[in-house]
């Protein structure tokens, strides 16, 4: 009779998990639904506002969304840009420069007849509020609730955010990074090193996510040993550069050449640049007459964001789980090495993966974060302006 009441007891426990995980799912969901609607209001309002109608798909798809419908529905290829022009003879054309998780999906995706330019908007929407809804089950929910909600009016915000319900990858690998330093929170090693793969095989700088992430664990001296730690935090970072990698073999399997997608970069005259002088001349164009002002400002704007979060983690580093830590180096990452570029560089679109801040710019001051909101919507709309307006690529 005892072990009946045991085991009715346990399956009433088990219930009771599924259901309080249901609702924890549900909610999160819910919060990420509410802040796409914020998204959309700023967004959405920019098209109208230039006579754009923000419900077709073709709003949404620049240049690069053009070769993902490609891979989507060809694959890929490398030639030579005999005739092709501003490109020298020597140079390589093809779409072997855009990497192959997004265009996959929308091929996978086909067998439900919907088109690809649909597709392709809808699986970044997707992604984008799975983006918002892992940002505050994993990191805001724990915040007061007005901080909460100035830190999810900011993410739906945040700088050049109208790439993530774009015809582009950028929603995925912001979900990736944060379902990785989700994963680090808690501890779990492997997994924020598998849920790094998505944002490796997403976009080129995804890579730089787990890399980055995995020092964290390393430098944490009460996970235990060097050894151990190195273990740790291999487990986060090896998935995501052995995925890397297998990018590159496909390229070569498909191309014929294992470095098909740096020939692709070379068009784009990437050369070592200092930091600070690709910030100079971002908020010198400012003033320039040329380049549309919000590009520079926002640049600004992102500094502004980076410093903040910087003192943030200084005053509070011994109160952070590993999740929150790994902020630091893996927005150190995605903010500097396209700083570090140059060239041909769309800094703004590099400027939207670090959406993770948010997760350190929640502990500020509740004024602080208000004003960070009041400078973010009208840039937010401003950008997106510049997007339906083809001005941004």
């Amino acid at each position: 009779m005892s072990q009946g009441r045991s085991i009715e007891h346990g399956l009433s426990d088990a219930r009771q998990r599924r259901q309080q995980r249901v609702v924890t799912i549900g909610t999160a969901l819910a919060v990420g639904a509410a802040t796409t609607v914020m998204w959309m209001t700023v967004t959405w309002a920019a098209a109208w506002q230039h006579g754009y109608e923000p419900s077709g798909t073709w709003a949404w798809a620049h240049w690069d969304s053009g070769w993902y419908r490609f891979i989507a529905q060809h694959g890929y290829y490398l030639e030579r840009c005999n005739g092709v022009p501003n490109r020298g003879p020597s140079d390589y054309c093809g779409s072997a420069g855009w990497f192959p998780l997004y265009p996959f999906t929308l091929r996978a995706l086909g067998f439900t007849g919907i088109g690809v330019n649909t597709l392709g908007r809808w699986v970044a929407v997707a992604a984008m509020t799975a983006t918002y809804a892992g940002l505050w089950q994993g990191f805001l929910r724990r915040h007061p609730l007005n901080k909460q909600i100035l830190a999810l009016v900011l993410a739906a915000a945040f700088p050049a955010g109208v790439y993530y319900g774009a015809m582009f990858p950028v929603s995925i690998v912001t979900a990736s990074a944060i379902a990785c330093l989700y994963a680090l929170q808690r501890e779990k090693f492997l997994l924020a090193g598998l849920c790094a793969v998505l944002a490796a095989s997403a976009y080129p700088s995804g890579v730089l996510i787990p890399v980055a992430a995995a020092l964290i664990p390393f430098a944490t001296r009460r996970l235990g040993t060097w050894p151990v730690r190195l273990r740790y935090s291999s487990l986060v970072a090896v998935p995501g550069v052995l995925t890397f990698a297998l990018v590159m073999a496909n390229l070569r399997r498909t191309t014929g050449r294992w470095d098909a997608w740096f020939r692709i970069q070379e068009a784009y005259n990437y050369e070592a640049t200092f930091p600070l002088k690709t910030i100079s001349n971002q908020l010198e164009s400012i003033i320039d007459g040329i380049t549309p002002n919000a590009i520079g400002v926002q640049t600004g704007f992102v500094v502004i964001l980076v410093v903040v979060s910087a003192v943030i983690a200084r005053q509070h580093w011994k109160d952070l789980g590993l999740g929150e830590r790994a902020v630091v180096p893996v927005a150190a990452a995605l903010w500097l090495s396209p700083l570090t570029l140059g060239g041909e560089l769309s800094l703004y679109r590099a400027e939207s993966l670090l959406l993770p801040v948010i997760i350190l710019l929640v502990r500020s001051r509740a004024g602080v974060l208000a004003a960070l909101v009041v400078a973010a919507v009208p840039l937010s709309y401003l950008m997106a302006t510049l997007f339906f307006q083809n001005v941004l690529i």
